[in-house]
């Protein structure tokens, strides 16, 4: 004798009960995800950031490697294409260009100079903010952050 709803040896599969809570449940997470990943604004600004930071760290390791007492400078600018590799320019220096659709503050261009001790010219603590992160270079040791 079968009852409705029980299982007999050998069948598998889902019941329509799960099936549903399954289905709502992806329905709620959709609704609260999505509107994520069409905003790329946050992606845009991160990964700016990180581009500045791996080029004034670059600067940085090429003054101490070259042990160049003029220092190597760091220009960061704006343009509709970026271009923000580590490369060093004709004159030994490292530019890096940016979207200009991502918030900087203080405005671009800028320039910073690091001596053969990896230390930020003039000997300042220097910082900026690309979107909602800041990036900070310590005074004595040049720490990029």
């Amino acid at each position: 004798m079968r009852c409705f709803g029980s299982r007999v040896k050998g069948q598998r599969g889902f019941t329509l009960v799960e099936l549903i809570t399954i289905l709502v449940i992806a329905g709620i997470l959709a609704v609260a995800a999505l509107p994520r990943f069409f905003d790329n604004n946050a992606f845009q600004e991160r990964g700016t950031a990180d581009q500045i930071v791996a080029a004034l760290r670059y600067g940085q390791k090429v003054a101490i490697a070259q042990r160049r007492t003029a220092g190597v400078t760091v220009t960061i600018s704006a343009a509709a294409t970026s271009n923000c590799g580590t490369l060093l320019n004709a004159a030994g220096n490292v530019d890096c260009v940016i979207l200009n659709s991502v918030a900087v503050a203080p405005a671009l261009p800028q320039a910073f100079v690091f001596d053969a001790l990896g230390r930020p010219v003039p000997n300042a603590a220097a910082s900026m903010m690309v979107g909602t992160t800041t990036i900070n270079i310590e005074a004595e040791t040049g720490y990029v952050r």
